[in-house]
């Protein structure tokens, strides 16, 4: 077999039913120089004695390949190189070359262990991914319902530290329906009114060993403060109240109401603000109440006060003020309803507020009746309670005297 070729240092060279392989071919230094003396002088020409033969005397297989130069093993004859440049003869010896073997292909037993092994190792990844982005959603439902709280919380505080007392004379009525209060309310925190669902929610506490718990309680929250709007001096009502009565399924949504009258006004118009918010409250009005965020299942406000005393139903005020500005009345669920009047304020008021996650929440949402308090009862770990000290500035000392 001939295959003729250029004269180039590197050859495709086919052998019929074998791979396409590559010959080197080394000339000597003294032949590259002259041929490059001869193609500088014949840039476009090319020479019959370009041209070379390569004669193949017997089959050659391909072997492998080393360093880029393909080497071939030489059956019963040899390789020759015959040129006008090329006088010698040149024989290359090489191991016997070993064809392509099918048993050292992988086997379909190899082939599914294998693939069983990276099935493991992507579930395994998967697992991993998974675990970090619920984590990182919990990370930001835990950030977002602590930012709602402490906002919440300061615009409490904010409330409660203008507190004043109104000097107002104050009575208290026992008739056939309860209690009615005849003048001013300075501050009141008395119980919401509860609907089944949702009933005051029990949650056991994480932490004890007993099996102890503890009862989230929701009250309304009056407070009665003075302030300069738009340079004239007026009565400012703010109330904060969750709303249990909801019918489209909206759980423990907190509101705050907002009012406000000339500071000339009498008795009347600051008894027709404490009714506004406690007896007749309209959730729907845009101009005295704002949703102020979801999931507030406990909203409580401890009086104190000068000496710390925790102003309960069995606190003892000298008669005429007890009787007067003062009125606590018990409660089953434990924290006593306070109402103050005239020039009584509390020295200090604690306020304890307990929200539920987002997504907790939702959940619970979309349950109804026995499983929906079931839910709440066992997410005891996704509630976050705020609880901050507020110190009354315009509390009159004479009231504790």
């Amino acid at each position: 077999m001939k295959i003729k070729f250029r004269s180039l240092r590197r050859l495709s060279v086919d052998f019929e039913n074998e791979p396409v392989c590559r010959v080197s071919i080394q000339r000597p230094r003294s032949e590259q120089s002259r041929a490059r003396k001869q193609a500088e002088a014949k840039v476009n020409h090319v020479s019959s004695e370009e041209t070379r033969s390569l004669t193949v005397g017997a089959q050659f297989r391909p072997l492998h390949r080393a360093n880029g130069t393909s080497r071939f093993i030489v059956q019963n004859g040899k390789l020759e190189l015959r040129s006008p440049r090329f006088n010698a003869v040149s024989q290359v010896a090489l191991p016997p070359f070993q064809r392509f073997n099918a048993k050292s292909a992988f086997t379909l037993v190899e082939i599914l262990v294998t693939l069983v092994l990276l099935s493991m190792i992507v579930l395994a990844l998967m697992a991993v991914f998974s675990g970090i982005q619920r984590a990182f959603r919990a990370s930001l439902t835990q950030t977002d319902t602590l930012e709602a709280g402490r906002a919440v919380m300061d615009l409490i505080a904010n409330d409660m530290t203008t507190m004043t007392p109104s000097y107002g004379v104050s009575n208290i009525v026992f008739n056939g329906s309860g209690v009615q209060f005849i003048g001013p309310v300075n501050f009141a925190a008395t119980l919401a009114a509860y609907s089944s669902p949702p009933s005051p929610l029990i949650q056991p506490l994480l932490s004890s060993s007993s099996g102890a718990s503890r009862t989230n309680i929701l009250e309304n929250i009056f407070i009665l403060s003075k302030a300069n709007i738009n340079g004239v001096p007026s009565w400012v009502a703010t109330g904060y109240s969750v709303n249990t009565n909801l019918t489209d399924g909206t759980l423990y949504p907190l509101y705050r109401f907002y009012m406000t009258t000339n500071i000339s006004a009498g008795p009347p118009a600051l008894e027709t603000m404490y009714y506004s918010f406690a007896y007749y409250p309209n959730y729907n009005n845009s101009t005295n109440w704002s949703h102020l965020m979801d999931g507030v299942v406990n909203l409580t406000a401890r009086a104190y006060d000068t000496n710390g005393v925790w102003i309960t139903n069995g606190y003892t005020l000298p008669a005429a003020y007890h009787e007067q500005n003062v009125f606590s009345l018990g409660s089953t669920l434990g924290p006593s309803q306070l109402w103050f009047f005239s020039n009584a304020v509390p020295a200090s008021v604690q306020i304890e507020m307990a929200t539920i996650e987002d997504h907790t929440l939702r959940h619970a949402e979309s349950l109804a009746g026995v499983n929906q308090n079931s839910y709440l009862t066992n997410s005891a770990g996704q509630v976050h309670i705020f609880r901050q000290r507020v110190w009354i500035r315009n509390m009159d000392p004479t009231a504790y005297e």
